[in-house]
């Protein structure tokens, strides 16, 4: 019999999730002061699971049903907050996280309505319409991880973020295709002669490789502007997913921009070892 002492808690329980679902954020988490790392953990395992919602859903109609569930279980059945017994263990990680103010319903809401998009059939139209999705995804979340660290005003987090969505959405090109959907825009898409179906059924892969470009050109733009300011050292835990991107984005380039090239499925050994040195050193 386990004794209650050496019973798993909630924050173990979410960091072996975020660990297997979302390794850099889980790396970018115990790099944080301890004393924030079980607030992250919460956020981020936040974010995973809306996430999920087209690896788990097919159809756009049971997909915004899931989204509106985790709307309904943050706002509990007064709308205030989530309440007691909670229906889930990541909405028991973020009730004191609301409860006292470090977050809002609007902080998490708004990461709820930006997952939408992936439940549209058409891709983004543009880069422009792409970089805005991230912008609201990956930058918004890199901003709130920001504010829980005690910075509420860091505009290169929404940069750093951004750019990490960015890189992220690059490389895992394949992977989304695999769920039926598409991120890379459409008009470059049109230019290159390729048509959103023929990545779902993996042809013409290799046509992609200059609208894969220009999504990495993009976010490599995004990183050289975040770190030409200067953000606040304490903010440095919630911007380390941008070492993730630039190692992504250099693989990437190696790779001639084919998201589907086989290197690219390989383990990155020195990723931990490079987010830990960048902790250490308070710069991304």
């Amino acid at each position: 019999m386990v004794s209650p002492m050496t019973e798993p808690t909630i924050q173990d329980s979410l960091a072996t999730t975020l660990a297997e679902g979302d390794r850099v954020r889980w790396l970018a988490s115990r790099a944080s002061p301890p004393a924030a790392r079980g607030a992250l953990l919460a956020l981020y395992s936040f974010a995973l699971e809306l996430g999920r919602t087209r690896d788990v859903v097919r159809e756009a109609m049971l997909g915004q049903i899931r989204l509106a569930w985790w709307r309904e279980a943050l706002e509990g059945p007064s709308g205030s907050g989530p309440q007691e017994p909670y229906p889930h263990p990541v909405i028991a990680a973020l009730a004191p996280v609301l409860g006292d103010g470090r977050l809002t319903l609007a902080d998490l809401t708004a990461l709820i309505d930006a997952r939408s998009m992936d439940l549209e059939e058409e891709p983004p139209a543009t880069l422009a319409a792409l970089e805005a999705y991230a912008a609201e995804t990956g930058g918004r979340l890199c901003q709130l991880a920001a504010k829980l660290l005690g910075v509420a005003d860091c505009p290169p987090a929404r940069l750093f973020g951004t750019a990490h969505a960015l890189a992220g959405l690059a490389l895992a090109v394949p992977f989304r295709a695999a769920v039926g959907r598409v991120d890379l825009p459409r008009d470059l898409l049109d230019a290159a002669g390729v048509h959103p179906t023929a990545l779902v059924q993996q042809r013409s892969v290799e046509r992609a490789a200059p609208v894969v470009r220009a999504v990495c050109e993009r976010a490599a733009a995004l990183l050289s502007e975040a770190r030409a300011t200067r953000p606040d050292r304490a903010a440095i835990p919630a911007l380390l997913p941008a070492i993730a991107a630039q190692r992504w984005l250099t693989r990437l380039e190696a790779a001639g921009y084919n998201p589907w090239d086989p290197t690219l499925g390989r383990p990155d050994p020195w990723l931990g070892a490079a987010i830990a040195w960048a902790a250490w050193r308070g710069r991304v």
